[in-house]
């Protein structure tokens, strides 16, 4: 989860007509650990996200 929260703090979205920087914050956490699953499967960190 360390992944998402750095890839959050690293990014200062702006706030518009078609999202918050609240959603914005939370859908690079997201999308940092979606792709971090992904190119590293064999650690089993996808289970993580079901639960």
């Amino acid at each position: 989860r360390e992944v998402g929260s750095l890839a959050s703090a690293a990014g200062s979205p702006m706030s518009d007509v078609r999202g918050s920087s609240t959603y914005r914050k939370r859908l690079l956490e997201r999308l940092a650990w979606a792709a971090f699953t992904r190119l590293w499967p064999q650690l089993g960190l996808d289970e993580e996200l079901l639960a």
